[in-house]
């Protein structure tokens, strides 16, 4: 029987956002609740304690450095675990891990037919089964031992070891025969190994004793400022007379440090420079003709709602390679408040994390990356134009991986490969860069993306559509037409939202009919893609809207107003300023902000002296103060105002009010 899918409490999603967000504290609960897990399985990979615990701590400051774009794809535990899996690769090539292997491969102990088997039998049994695993080839030995140690399900597996779930099917039954044959060899029977007794056996792993140090190491990353006398005395009473100890000390105390000064930037800093010359066709992107300037003045810390803002005012798109969240980027202080030119606060966002930007399609896209060692980049592109498949497959494998836009073609190029396990891979590694960022730095990308448009899992699907968007065109529209009419009303939604990035009269007509989706989701997300498509029709379809029979819709096409603007769009403000719902009313005060103007000032005053719902005045009353900052009529109205009791925790829309410019 499949064991049940791991799901996040209530309190494990809180820490998980407040670490997203910066919390350092929460991370550090977070990977000392699933440390053990990560060491026992790491102790698997490895066959000893000191290589474990290595591995852990590669592991752990890579969940560190990439816990802000992570996002619910299986759970967070066997997210750390492909993290783990990643860890244990990157140090099999080691002259050290092949001497490990060696000794390993050669380890073998002699036991006596087990028939009724006593405690001391059955530990015996278990040790024999640690000897048999540790002699499988790797692509056995991981999934047993995640699905029956770790008790991971077949799709958690999968997605750890970013392979199909019938493989994870077949390398388990395949495996389980081949220690089925080594037990045998060992003198073991039916007795032992008949029927699901092996399984069972597997399924009863011994704790490991995750070491001091290891613990240790998780608060120094998660700490910011320990002290480096604290990290050693830990660390020391845990592992003394192990070899390693210095390293890890110093690895332990270098990264908490880094961490309380800059996080991944300080981390980036120490990073050796590479010597080695790319190759013409690696380069990044040159930088463009700079598009037609855009000024904003950002009242908000989410870099993400700022550049939405440049692109809305026609500045150039963002996408960042490797995922994107507003959670990650964050507005410098010194420039929020100010005016600024757009393409010059996209660089002084990156620089505060950095991230190097590649400017393409004439400088109307940016695309924030890590740029790895040039030695790295050329290293896979050999790998990836050797003639030895196997050597191919670890190439794919590797750039998958990358944060470079340098790497974007070559896995566009590996997509095509004529062995199909490189070309999984590639795409793969395309699908974890992200779809938005891929299309922008190489259109030809969208054959690739076309193909997942008919992938079995949803999500898969909703991405491809998503990322339609940022490329526009006859080829994109008809895809788009294709994904409104998927079963799946989160497809459905993507598609909608990237029509409204398209623009353009067939991408309008497409709305109008999405407008009429049986799924409320679907119309909510129409109404939002009304507002980015702009024009007199879109503002005819947000008016139907308006008068939809669920809130969130109305208060959908209320928050896209804003990003129409115009005498039309006012008027209908107006109307949605009247509206039944608080929550529709709220989105209209949000709206009117983004217009601006005397209007859109006159009518927010009205509602303030007429709205007697607590939560719209939050609403009201923090646009006038950040958006109307400085209006004598406001200061007047605003004087001595003080907002009503209420609760003590108010509702929370869903989804939430965007910030406000």
């Amino acid at each position: 029987m499949e064991p049940e899918a791991e799901y996040l409490t209530h309190h494990e999603k809180i820490l998980l956002r407040r670490a997203q967000g910066g919390d350092r504290d929460a991370l550090g609960s977070l990977l000392m609740k699933h440390e053990r897990a990560c060491y026992s399985f790491a102790l698997r990979l490895t066959g000893t304690q000191s290589d474990a615990q290595d591995v852990c701590q590669d592991a752990f400051s890579r969940a560190v450095r990439d816990v802000g774009s992570w996002r619910r794809v299986g759970s967070f535990r066997s997210w750390l675990l492909s993290i783990v899996v990643c860890a244990h690769r990157d140090r099999l090539g080691s002259e050290r891990a092949r001497r490990h292997r060696e000794r390993s491969h050669a380890l073998e102990r002699k036991v006596n037919r087990a028939t009724g088997m006593s405690d001391v039998e059955r530990r015996e049994l278990r040790r024999n089964l640690d000897v048999s695993l540790g002699q499988l080839e790797e692509i056995y030995r991981l999934p047993i031992a995640l699905r029956y140690e770790q008790g991971l399900n077949t799709a958690e597996a999968a997605a750890v070891l970013v392979i199909p779930e019938g493989t994870v099917k077949t390398n388990v039954r395949r495996g389980l025969e081949k220690l089925r044959e080594l037990m045998t060899r060992k003198g073991y029977g039916a007795a032992a190994l008949g029927g699901s007794a092996m399984e069972a056996a597997l399924a009863q792993t011994p704790k490991a004793s995750v070491p001091a140090s290891l613990t240790t190491f998780i608060r120094s990353l998660v700490s910011g400022s320990v002290a480096a006398g604290k990290v050693t005395a830990g660390a020391g009473s845990a592992a003394a007379g192990s070899l390693a100890l210095g390293w890890k000390l110093l690895a332990g105390i270098s990264l908490a440090t880094i961490l309380g000064a800059g996080g991944f930037a300080g981390w980036k800093h120490l990073r050796p420079a590479a010597a080695a010359p790319q190759a013409a066709d690696q380069r990044p992107p040159a930088a463009a003709a700079q598009a037609p300037g855009v000024v904003i003045t950002p009242r908000t810390h989410h870099a993400w709602a700022a550049f939405a803002e440049i692109e809305r005012k026609g500045g150039p798109s963002v996408a960042m390679l490797g995922g994107q969240g507003d959670v990650t980027l964050l507005v410098p202080a010194e420039i929020r408040f100010q005016e600024v030119e757009g393409r010059k606060f996209i660089e002084a966002v990156a620089a505060t994390r950095d991230l190097k930007v590649a400017w393409v399609r004439d400088g109307k896209c940016a695309v924030l990356y890590a740029r790895c060692p040039d030695i790295e980049v050329d290293r896979i592109g050999k790998k990836l134009a050797s003639g030895n498949t196997a050597t191919r497959r670890e190439g794919a494998w590797l750039a998958g991986w990358q944060r470079d836009v340098r790497v974007v073609s070559l896995l566009v190029k590996a997509a095509k490969d004529a062995d199909a396990e490189v070309a999984r891979q590639a795409v793969v590694g395309l699908r974890r860069m992200g779809w938005v960022s891929v299309l922008m730095l190489d259109a030809t990308g969208i054959e690739l993306l076309a193909a997942d448009l008919d992938s079995r899992d949803s999500n898969v699907r909703y991405q491809a559509a998503s990322a339609l968007g940022s490329v526009g065109g006859e080829k994109a529209l008809a895809l788009l037409e294709k994904a409104l009419a998927d079963k799946d009303k989160y497809v459905r939604s993507g598609a909608a939202s990237a029509l409204g990035s398209v623009g353009g009269e067939k991408a309008l007509a497409l709305l109008e009919k999405a407008l009429a989706d049986k799924d409320k989701y679907v119309r909510r997300w129409v109404a939002y893609a009304l507002g980015s498509a702009g024009g007199e029709k879109a503002l005819a379809l947000l008016e139907k809207a308006l008068a939809d029979k669920d809130k969130y819709v109305r208060r959908g096409a209320a928050y896209a107003l804003g990003s129409v603007g115009g005498e039309k769009a006012l008027a209908l403000l107006e109307k949605a300023l009247a509206d039944k719902d608080k929550y529709v009313r709220s989105g209209a005060a949000f709206a009117l902000g983004s217009v601006g103007g005397e209007k859109a000032r006159d009518l927010l005053l009205a509602r303030l002296a007429a709205e007697k719902e607590r939560f719209v005045l939050v609403a009201v009353s923090g646009v006038l103060r950040t958006r109307f900052r400085g209006d004598p009529k406001v200061a007047q109205a605003l004087k001595g105002f003080k907002l009503p009791s209420g609760p003590k925790s108010r509702p929370t829309p869903e989804p939430e009010p965007p910030e406000v410019f």
